[in-house]
């Protein structure tokens, strides 16, 4: 933040000329648009923020990252072409993770009396999954688990409950088991 101050009254002393009240005015309306990222930080999912911190442990500058992420993170290159400014102040001035939503994924109509719905739990270890009704955090000391991201439900049995009609996604801040 001392920085933009340093740097607003560093444009300030440029001269009153023509070319310098333009130049000025230009410089200072796009430090005003960089304050903010200074004071939040900008939000990315995990794998930017890991490829960026890596980046950095690397040695790397912002544009070398830029080149390195072109041949070694796909899944990042394509969050940067759609976020060229976020990312760029991410590098330069640090970053929070987004948190992914986290779902449920609850066997359809087992039982609507009460709540005890049949819920899918995966097993890390063998990937194998299987249907309880547990209610409460129970994961077996971190070996099974029953919250999942969009992306681990596409890739749970290779996609079998994602978009499953038997099946039905709950948010998990929503729905406390």
């Amino acid at each position: 933040m001392e920085k933009i101050e340093y740097l607003m009254n560093k444009i300030e002393d440029l001269g009153h000329g023509k070319i310098a009240v333009h130049v000025k005015k230009e410089l200072l309306d796009e430090l005003e648009q960089l304050r903010p990222l200074l004071i939040n930080p900008a939000m990315v999912p995990e794998v930017v923020a890991d490829f960026i911190e890596g980046a950095k442990g690397r040695g790397f500058c912002l544009t070398d990252s830029i080149v390195v992420m072109k041949s070694e993170s796909r899944n990042v290159l394509e969050w940067y072409n759609l976020n060229v400014k976020k990312y760029e102040s991410a590098y330069v001035n640090g970053c929070t993770v987004e948190k992914e939503p986290l779902y449920y994924i609850r066997l359809k109509n087992t039982n609507p009396t009460n709540s005890n719905h049949c819920y899918l739990w995966l097993n890390q270890s063998t990937k194998e999954v299987f249907f309880e009704t547990k209610t409460l955090k129970w994961t077996n000391n971190g070996n099974v688990k029953n919250t999942f991201t969009e992306k681990e439900i596409d890739e749970i049995s290779d996609g079998a409950f994602a978009n499953n009609k038997a099946f039905e996604t709950v948010p998990a801040e929503v729905e406390k088991i």
